[in-house]
């Protein structure tokens, strides 16, 4: 990673993979933008908790698919999804046996996690109420995590299940949880965005504040589609969307400085999207 915040530099981000030819597509994809690192919002594999075959092939897709021009393996970073643990939600660490078999080091308590990059970038990763409940300790965490971090240049966080979905009910338990309980510390800390999953298409939404549309407020990226697909509502159905499409897609995020340039490519390199944002100046 580079040594100062004035460096440029390049990830990508993606979630609910998979191992079918769309997901080997965008695999390749997401390899040849040169990555310091890789990005998976959960449902890397689909093995339920279960079937070592689906995660092994996940797992040798990625080691022949994720590599750099020199062949080095391009690290991998990843939250937890549904499709980690048997039985999706409100489950124990027991029940995702090779997610944590897997990340064990990242995670070795909880499921939620924060990785600093120097002083210029932190990724916060989040338990979308998987292994680990939404409100309580995991909010308090984040609390504190943000807060401790609300100064720095680039602060991502990362969740499976989306705060503002583009297929799904917004109003769903989950979704409405995690807007009345992290929503708030994104806004009163200054998160630069939120990478979110889970709904299999492409999603922008406006900058979001208080459940509004607002130019102080959050911007959510997702929704999860780096090899399942559905068909999303679209902006003239739900207001806080900006942008959505029936589209593999992994996203291409490039850090200058105080710019931000997030990019959304197809898995046949169709560039879907592309937003450039900056740190919102206090007020």
């Amino acid at each position: 990673m580079p040594a100062k915040a004035t460096d440029e530099f390049t990830f990508v981000s993606g979630g609910d993979s998979g191992s079918s030819s769309a997901a080997r597509r965008t695999n390749k994809l997401a390899a040849i933008q040169s990555p310091k690192f890789v990005l998976l919002g959960g449902d890397l594999a689909y093995e339920n908790g279960e079937s070592s075959t689906a995660f092994l092939k996940f797992i040798d897709n990625y080691s022949a698919d994720l590599r750099d021009e020199r062949g080095h393996l391009i690290p991998l970073v990843a939250c937890i999804g549904n499709h980690e643990t048997v039985g999706f939600y409100d489950k124990t660490r027991k029940e995702a046996p090779f997610f944590y078999a897997m990340f064990d080091g990242l995670y070795p308590d909880t499921g939620y996690a924060t990785l600093d990059f120097g002083d210029y970038l932190s990724v916060v990763l989040t338990d979308s109420g998987h292994t680990s409940p939404i409100e309580g300790d995991q909010t308090d965490w984040l609390a504190r995590q943000l807060k401790a971090r609300e100064d720095h240049p680039n602060v991502f966080l990362v969740n499976h299940v989306p705060m503002y979905p583009c297929v799904r009910n917004a109003d769903g338990e989950l979704h409405a949880s995690m807007r009345q309980h992290w929503s708030p510390l994104l806004e009163r800390y200054n998160v630069d965005a939120a990478l979110e999953h889970h709904d299999h298409a492409f999603k922008r939404t406006h900058r979001m504040l208080d459940g509004m549309v607002n130019d102080r407020g959050v911007l959510y990226l997702g929704d999860g589609s780096w090899g399942r697909i559905r068909n999303p509502e679209g902006p003239d159905k739900r207001s806080y969307l900006a942008k959505s499409a029936e589209s593999y897609h992994m996203s291409l995020h490039c850090l200058a400085g105080k710019d931000r340039y997030h990019m959304a490519l197809s898995d046949r390199g169709k560039v879907v999207d592309v937003v450039h944002t900056q740190k919102l100046a206090r007020t």
